[in-house]
Order: C-alpha cells, then structure tokens, then sequence
C-alpha cells in the first residue's frame, strides 16, 4: 500500500519564505488580515515588484492560503501593471471574504484601469468593506460621496465617514477632515480644528498634512 501511495501528488505547500517575502513586499498596512509584526506599506517599490510577484504567486497558489495572499497577489500584479491578473486575485480573494480586496477591485472599478468601468459594483464592494470596518473602504467611501461617484454628492455624508475612519486612526480621514474644516465645506469655516486634524495627520507622517 505504501508504495502505491508514494506516487500520488501532495497538495502544494507554501514555503515560508515565500508568504514571509509576500508579506513584507505586498502587504497593505490597513488590511485587517495582515500579520501584526507586519507594518505594510501603501506603494509597492519599482524594484521590489517583480519579486513581490513571484513570491505571492507561490504563496497564493498553495493549498489553504490565507486570503491575505490572495489580496496581496492582487496589489502585486496591479503594481507590476497586470490589471486583468489584479482582478482576477482581488476576486479570489473577495470570494475568501477580504474587505481589503473588495476596497483594491472597487478603486480598479472606479477608475477603469486595465478593467471595463463598473461604478455600481465598485460601490457595493467598497460600501461592504466600509461596513465591515475596513479603513480603506470608510475613506473611499468618502471619497464617493464628496466627488459624487455615482452618487449625488453629500460633504456631511463624506465628512461622516472620514470621521469613522478617523477614529480608526486614518491619517488621510484627518488630513480630509482638516481641509473640510478649513473650508467650511460642512458649517461654518473651524481653522482651530482644521489645524489640530493637519498635526494629528503630519504625527502620522502624512506627506500632505506635514
């Protein structure tokens, strides 16, 4: 019996150092499923991409991956300028419930890069991860409502989720907040409030807000 077993195929395993290496390259540092001794990072480097690839592409494709492989595959591919293999991994990664890929496959929606334009879904998608908690999807959400993407534009609307996603410690929600109080864009013009959100945001080494 066991030597008619030694033939059969064992399901592929991940090595460590591929998910290690994928984690560290590809890892987005809002993803609620990424590793907490993970920090992440919101860009890719040029010169990291083409291993960031490969060593998703081998983490991903092993039996069980985590969805976080699956997502991170997803950012790899959409940096290495692959759009159609992004989605394609954004929506396995969807499927194994990732808010984080709904939040990636939304932005590609919106914006109809490398994939047919869906404003529709991408609001679905993003509206889902913002209900989820997925701080992505709160400041994407915001951003919807304030450029009125598919839907009549509301700063109070826009202001309410940059407020959620502030409170979750976003930089870009406070950076946001900031300019609606400086601009009175909701009530009255609040330029004591305007710069208190700017410092917070410049403390977490927000460019625009520094």
């Amino acid at each position: 019996m066991l030597a008619a077993l030694i033939g059969l195929p064992l399901a592929a395993m991940a090595a460590p150092a591929d998910i290690a290496i994928c984690d560290r390259l590809a890892a987005h540092p809002e993803d609620q499923d990424k590793p907490s001794d993970i920090k992440g990072s919101i860009d890719i480097a040029d010169t990291d991409v083409p291993l960031a690839v490969k060593a998703c592409k081998a983490a991903a494709s092993a039996s069980g991956a985590p969805r976080r492989l699956l997502f991170e595959l997803g950012r790899a591919y959409e940096f290495s300028r692959q759009p159609v293999e992004a989605s394609k991994a954004y929506r396995r990664a969807i499927d194994a419930g990732s808010a984080s890929a709904m939040v990636g496959l939304g932005v590609m929606l919106i914006t109809g890069k490398g994939v047919k334009p869906d404003i529709a879904e991408a609001r679905r998608l993003i509206e889902k991860a913002a209900n989820a908690g997925d701080v992505g999807g709160m400041v994407n959400m915001a951003a919807i409502y304030g450029g009125g993407v598919g839907v009549p534009a509301d700063m109070k609307i826009a202001r309410d989720w940059y407020a959620k996603a502030a409170a979750a410690n976003s930089s870009e929600a406070m950076f946001q907040l900031g300019r609606i109080a400086q601009d009175g864009d909701v009530g009255p013009k609040d330029d004591a409030a305007a710069k208190a959100l700017f410092e917070k945001a410049a403390s977490l080494d927000h460019a625009d807000a520094i």
